[in-house]
């Protein structure tokens, strides 16, 4: 058999051709790359638009709007709210020493039938729930004493007091109290110029904490090692922060208040102490760099006209929202407070006003997942009220 040849006019054919397809070819890919940069241009500036456009929408809708599903009237001006761990149950305490217990999954189901009222002595000033164990609640008074309920079974546990035979407890009205988030350890606030420092397991006074003048309000550092040892309180225009395991002052802020601070409160979720005072701000502090990371002066927001008082704050437990209590017939829900340039008028929702100027001494948050909040506000008009978005 003789040698098979491609005839030469056909070799030249064919690789003309291959040559022209590689050319086709390679022009086909730059094409689609080509196309895909601008399809992915095109995402990009949709996705621009769609951020604009969303930021235009909230500002046209304004800050999210809260309806009160509840209220419940007591005999005198409320002074203290607290929601249990497990938000289900809401307390709040008034100036004529009751305790009332609220059912939360009860109300925000329209029902009528939520309270359980218990009597105690002297004019109640603050309530909080124990984090390390779940059913007891804790009670401030005028009368000098602390008071510990079990929420449950509605049984007194326990009283905290000189008359009680509890060494070096409280000598004038107690104000303020927290719980430890993993020791059965609480610390509480009074005019005795003290803050005091328990095991209310084994019902002894484990540190004191003094002050030149009545302390208002204490929360402790809810956070890693070795922060969870420190307790922050609130005397006239003082923040001092003291080390729990030795009863020294670790820090003392800046005076950036020039009134009286009333509330205070502490969120491991953003690292932020937040103080709430008579002058009319509020002031994020930042406990990492132990400076002021923002204020804001309500006094200065849309409809206060220069005045406003500002009672006690509270994070939510995301700690992305700050609530706070007026004496405006308000609360403030401020949200996006991790961004240095938010204007809070525009992050700012207004729970009521009221009819009549009533003051809203004291909030508290219920529910875990963001925008499915509902806040506990205590007033000076005699109710108790539960709003919801």
């Amino acid at each position: 058999m003789g040698d098979a040849r491609w005839p030469t006019d056909l070799d030249h054919d064919f690789r003309k051709h291959f040559t022209e397809y590689g050319k086709f070819t390679a022009k086909v890919l730059q094409d689609f790359k080509e196309l895909d940069k601008e399809a992915n241009d095109l995402q990009q500036a949709n996705n621009r638009l769609k951020t604009e456009n969303d930021q235009l929408q909230r500002q046209l809708q304004g800050p999210p709007s809260w309806r009160n599903i509840f209220t419940e009237t007591s005999d005198k001006e409320v002074h203290g709210v607290a929601v249990s761990v497990d938000s289900k149950v809401a307390a709040s305490v008034n100036w004529a020493g009751t305790l009332t217990l609220l059912d939360l999954e009860a109300a925000a189901c329209g029902s009528t039938n939520t309270c359980r009222n218990f009597k105690l002595p002297g004019g109640l000033y603050a309530v909080a729930f124990s984090k390390t164990s779940p059913e007891i609640l804790g009670v401030t008074s005028a009368d000098h004493n602390i008071y510990l309920y079990d929420h449950i079974t509605g049984e007194h546990k326990d009283t905290f007091s000189l008359q009680s035979g509890v060494a070096d407890a409280h000598k004038d009205e107690c104000n303020g109290l927290d719980f430890h988030s993993t020791q059965s350890v609480m610390c509480t606030a009074s005019d005795d110029m003290r803050c005091l420092v328990w095991d209310f397991k084994e019902r002894k006074v484990l540190r004191q904490l003094d002050h030149p003048c009545e302390v208002y309000g204490c929360t402790f550092f809810q956070t890693e090692t070795p922060m969870q040892f420190n307790v922050a309180t609130c005397a006239k225009q003082t923040i001092r922060v003291y080390d729990m395991r030795t009863s020294k002052v670790v820090k003392e802020l800046p005076k950036q208040h020039s009134d009286d601070i009333i509330g205070l409160d502490f969120s491991a979720a953003n690292g932020f102490l937040a103080s709430g005072s008579d002058d009319g701000k509020i002031i994020l502090w930042d406990h990492r760099k132990w400076r002021d990371f923002k204020t804001i002066d309500t006094r200065k927001c849309e409809g206060f006209a220069g005045e406003n008082n500002v009672k006690r704050v509270r994070f939510s437990p995301d700690g992305s929202q700050l609530a706070a209590g007026t004496d405006s017939s308000c609360v403030l829900v401020y949200d996006r407070l991790n961004e240095q340039t938010v204007s809070p008028a525009k992050s700012r929702a207004t729970l009521g006003p009221d009819p009549e100027p009533a003051c809203m001494f004291d909030v508290a948050w219920a529910g875990e997942q963001p925008g499915s909040e509902m806040l506990v506000s205590g007033a000076h008009d005699m109710t108790t009220r539960i709003w919801m978005h």
